[in-house]
């Protein structure tokens, strides 16, 4: 098969019209897109909808005052408060939490009366993860 001669320029074209030369009226007029929509925007993994829902902002009311704090310290309000009033599924969650994301004992320096403040928090945890895990007496 033979390739196709390109064709030949109008009388009013200034220029061949072929290959890599289109007409003038099919060309895009300045300031056009040959993209008019644009690339399609990516959508949002879970991980970034996460992320985002996380640093969103909610207000909440204590002590009289309304204060404006993200959803992830909302949430660890929350479950600081629930540890506080008893709640076992919260205060397991609490101690996760602190043994993951706080320092131990060892890597923070004694305060001047020669017991850390995390120190002390940690042996009252270790206290009450022992209290939690014995059954109570007549109970097998």
């Amino acid at each position: 098969m033979k390739r196709k001669p390109p064709r030949r320029a109008a009388e009013d074209a200034p220029y061949e019209i072929g290959y890599c030369k289109p007409p003038e009226r099919t060309r895009f007029k300045p300031g056009q897109s040959g993209n008019p929509r644009g690339r399609p925007k990516a959508k949002k993994s879970l991980g970034a909808a996460l992320n985002d829902a996380l640093k969103a902002k909610v207000k909440l009311r204590g002590n009289g005052k309304e204060r404006v704090v993200s959803s992830l310290q909302a949430f660890v309000i929350r479950v600081v408060m629930d540890a506080i009033q008893g709640k076992a599924s919260a205060q397991k969650m609490l101690v996760a939490l602190m043994e993951r994301f706080l320092p131990t004992a060892a890597e923070v320096a004694p305060a001047e009366n020669g017991k850390d403040a995390v120190a002390e928090l940690f042996e009252k945890l270790d206290l009450m993860r022992k209290r939690m895990q014995e059954k109570p007496p007549g109970e097998k």
